[in-house]
């Protein structure tokens, strides 16, 4: 994406460049046109920082090395421990999403 809208901007068309680097002609047309800017992403916010994230990854990697890989609900029995040591009043994870529960998405 940043690679067509770098394009757009040293001359390239628009159609040229979504050709090109197979992106959505209306995504780069909105970044060239500085309606979106280029650190906007869609989605839900994430949950937890980056480096919460990576601490939790070198966690369950540590533990599948060791022989003991960790199921999906000690995943979010740690991504919510880690949630409240920031935020006693937070909610817990929810695999499905609804309810009040905050909500992540796992894939198997």
């Amino acid at each position: 994406m940043l690679r067509a809208v770098e394009a757009c901007k040293e001359g390239m068309s628009v159609r040229q460049a979504v050709r090109l680097y197979k992106v959505p002609r209306s995504t780069v047309v909105d970044r060239v046109n500085g309606r979106v800017t280029h650190s906007a992403v869609s989605g839900p916010g994430q949950l937890l920082s980056k480096s919460d994230e990576l601490s939790m990854v070198r966690y369950c990697q540590y533990m599948a090395s060791h022989g003991h890989p960790l199921t999906k609900s000690q995943c979010f029995a740690s991504g919510t421990s880690i949630r409240r040591e920031r935020d006693p009043n937070t909610k817990p994870l929810s695999r499905t999403g609804g309810g009040t529960s905050a909500s992540i998405t796992m894939w198997t």
